[in-house]
This record gives structure tokens, sequence and C-alpha cells, in this order.
């Protein structure tokens, strides 16, 4: 009798409406990978949360007036594409810890676009690994961090 390899069907998020939670619009925990793409995230505390070893891939949502549009904390490693991310009420990415979110480089660009973001655009002052950005449009000053390269 042969055996067949289990694998875990691919958690597939989209086309979904996130309006006024009070914490999160969507937490991403565990070391969970599901695909999240082309939701409205509006009003809500922050509009996705990832954390402990979450790895999920990010693709075309519309995140504004949040508290903060994304968090990225803990070993969490997503992947983030053409996402638009506006008027948070405090910054439009946060990045914290050993976090390393995928935003893009020179040969696959990020193409995610940040705008009116009270604070910062993208926080990584608490970040401890270097952040790269490529092919985002982003203005440079709206960026606070310790090592960031764009």
């Amino acid at each position: 009798m042969a055996f067949l390899p289990l694998v875990m069907p691919l958690l597939s998020i989209s086309k979904n409406y996130f309006y006024q939670n009070g914490a999160n619009g969507i937490t991403v925990s565990a070391d969970s990978c599901p695909e999240i793409w082309e939701n409205l995230f509006q009003n809500n505390g922050f509009a996705i949360n990832f954390a402990q070893n979450a790895s999920p891939i990010i693709v075309g949502n519309q995140i504004s007036n949040n508290r903060s549009g994304i968090v990225v904390q803990a070993n969490t490693s997503p992947i983030l594409r053409k996402n638009f991310i506006q008027s948070s009420k405090e910054d439009g990415l946060v990045i914290i810890d050993q976090a390393i979110p995928d935003l893009g480089n020179s040969s696959e660009p990020g193409g995610n676009r940040f705008r009116n973001n009270s604070r910062y655009d993208i926080n990584a002052k608490a970040a401890k690994q270097v952040i790269f950005a490529g092919g985002n449009n982003i203005c440079k000053n709206r960026i606070i961090h310790r090592q960031c390269r764009y």
C-alpha cells in the first residue's frame, strides 16, 4: 500500500471588507501562511497584524484609516506586493523585533504605495533586521529605521 503525503491546502482570504474592528481587521499567527489579496481594510485598530512565525502573502489590498496599517512582529516574514496603505492614524507599516517583511527588491519590485499616514509610512525603529523596500512608492523622509534599504 502506497502512502500519499498529506498536503494542507493554502488558505486564501480575498475580496472581503474588514470594517470598524476595535482591535485588528485580521491577525495571522503561528506558522500559518495564507494568501490575503484584494481586501478592503478600513477603520480598524491594526488592519493586518502578523505574529509568531507567520509567512503570508499579501497582495492588492486597500488599507486606509486604521490606527496602523500593517504590523509585522516576532519572527514573521510576510511578502507584500501592490498594496495601497494610506491615512493611518499612526504608521502605515510597523516592523518589530526579528520580523523580516519582503517589500520587494530591484529584481522583483514591491509595488506597494504609501500615502498620508500620520506619523510614518514605514516605522522600523524597533526592527532588529535590515529591511529592504525596493520598488515601492514611498517618500524616504516618511521612513524611520535603524537599518532600511530602499
